[in-house]
């Protein structure tokens, strides 16, 4: 049995036959071929589970149409940056980005648009192909009515920087002062018929991003670690406690699929050092654990489709190579299954025979073990044991197991896994760790 990794897919196959590992947590993606300009990520949304555009610096955008397997750059006609995507359908996608540039993707090629300003666009957000919103540098908000974008009095001077709404009347843009200066943050809400100002938040100088799960429940995300809540619509605003060390970092983005999972992203906890993702479960929010958290990666987008389907983008990491820079996407397949807590894992050499052993500190929902063997740590493995080993552990107590596999070549090395398996089916595997069997004196 050979495992691969295909972008944080386990794939074993052993004779004829093959299963997989279903992936979990963050996995790290990117697109496939380096670009000399590191192609910066701004942000992320798709039409469907499985289709999905990333955009970014220099006219990039990327798109998949298998979940995120491959990556692929499309030809955007752009050299500016590019800093929002949203569409209404896979076959009407819109960018916007540098000097009022808006791109219309119509499912097989990006054309220009007429977009009426020459003015920085942030974001975009829409309810329908014929209503569609762009915010962006000093006030700046223009609507896309299906036929061709107009100007719509802001209210505002300051530069937004993000939009979201539940509804054609019933929207929301944030902002405040210019990335590096200093002011208050703000929220301005079009209702239907005007925008204006409901919120002015001294503490910070600007929010990046909203998004809510109706007309009156909405998160906004900012400076200094700041995630503000409204259950009103946006006549009463609370802070919500975030994670120790969080209120250093700038927020950049919030998406997610109900009130209880909700996802944001953004800077590190000591900037520019790292990266951050929060989750909250309807009860408190947490810093996740991802591919990126410990590099100089900055994240600037999030976006999913289901509870086991999100994605992040970002800055780019810079390989081994010191050369070679890729544009930052993480995949969050769901959490991992925490079948078994594993305190040890061992094989020991006897002659002609390995005495395999292992130890669980808890047991959740587990099945039972198997172990596989193999002449090189590559593969291919065998199971060596005829029937399933059953669980004996419970989710407070662990056990102590044992197998002895015999009939071994002594000065031979040969490789263990162990597999745990779920009462769904799920396994998750464990090592490899190797013995080398010997003659030992008073042992035969």
């Amino acid at each position: 049995m050979v495992p691969a990794l295909i972008l944080g897919i386990l794939l074993f196959t052993s004779g004829t036959s093959a299963f997989a590992v279903v992936p979990c947590d963050w996995i790290l993606q990117y697109n496939p071929d380096p670009d000399p300009n590191a192609n910066q990520l701004r942000a992320v949304w798709g039409p469907s589970a499985t289709e999905v555009f990333a955009v970014g610096d220099y006219g990039t955008i990327l798109y998949t149409s298998d979940n995120g397997a491959t990556w692929a750059a499309m030809t955007s006609g752009l050299t500016v940056n590019i800093y929002g995507v949203w569409g209404s359908s896979a076959a009407n996608v819109f960018a916007v980005g540098d000097s009022g540039n808006i791109r219309k993707y119509d499912g097989s090629t990006w054309s220009a648009m007429t977009s009426g300003t020459t003015k920085r666009l942030r974001d975009l957000w829409g309810s329908a192909a014929n209503n569609v919103i762009a915010v962006g540098e000093d006030g700046t908000i223009r609507k896309y009515n299906g036929t061709s974008w107009g100007s719509m009095t802001s209210g505002t001077t300051l530069t937004l920087q993000g939009v979201w709404g539940s509804s054609a009347t019933n929207i929301f843009a944030v902002g405040g002062a210019k990335d590096g200066q200093t002011g208050s943050a703000i929220v301005q809400k079009y209702n239907g018929t005007a925008w204006s100002n409901i919120l002015t938040y001294t503490s910070i100088p600007r929010f990046h991003d909203a998004w809510g799960t109706s007309d009156t429940n909405v998160y906004v995300v900012g400076e200094a670690g700041t995630i503000l809540h409204t259950t009103d619509g946006g006549t009463n605003w609370t802070a919500m406690p975030v994670p120790t060390g969080v209120n250093t970092v700038t927020l950049r983005d919030i998406w997610g699929t109900s009130d209880s999972d909700i996802f944001a992203v953004g800077d590190g906890p000591a900037v520019p050092n790292g990266s951050t993702i929060l989750h909250y479960d309807g009860s408190a929010w947490s810093i996740m654990s991802h591919p990126r958290d410990d590099k100089v990666v900055r994240l600037h987008g999030v976006w999913g489709s289901d509870t086991d389907n999100f994605f992040a983008v970002g800055e780019p990491f810079i390989e081994v190579d010191a050369i070679t820079k890729h544009g930052t996407i993480e995949h969050y397949y769901g959490p991992c299954p925490t079948l078994i807590s594993l305190s040890s894992f061992t094989a020991t050499p006897f002659s002609k025979a390995v005495v395999i052993e292992w130890t669980t500190a808890a047991e959740i929902d587990n099945a039972g073990f198997n172990v596989y063997r193999a002449e090189s740590a590559e593969g291919p493995y065998l199971k060596i044991n005829e029937d399933l080993i059953f669980a004996q552990g419970s989710s407070t107590e662990g056990s102590s197991y044992e197998i002895v596999d015999e009939g071994l070549k002594n000065r031979k090395t040969y490789y263990y896994q162990l597999e745990d398996i779920d009462f769904s089916g799920q396994s998750t595997f464990y090592g490899p760790i190797k013995a080398t069997p010997r003659w030992v004196y008073g042992n035969k």
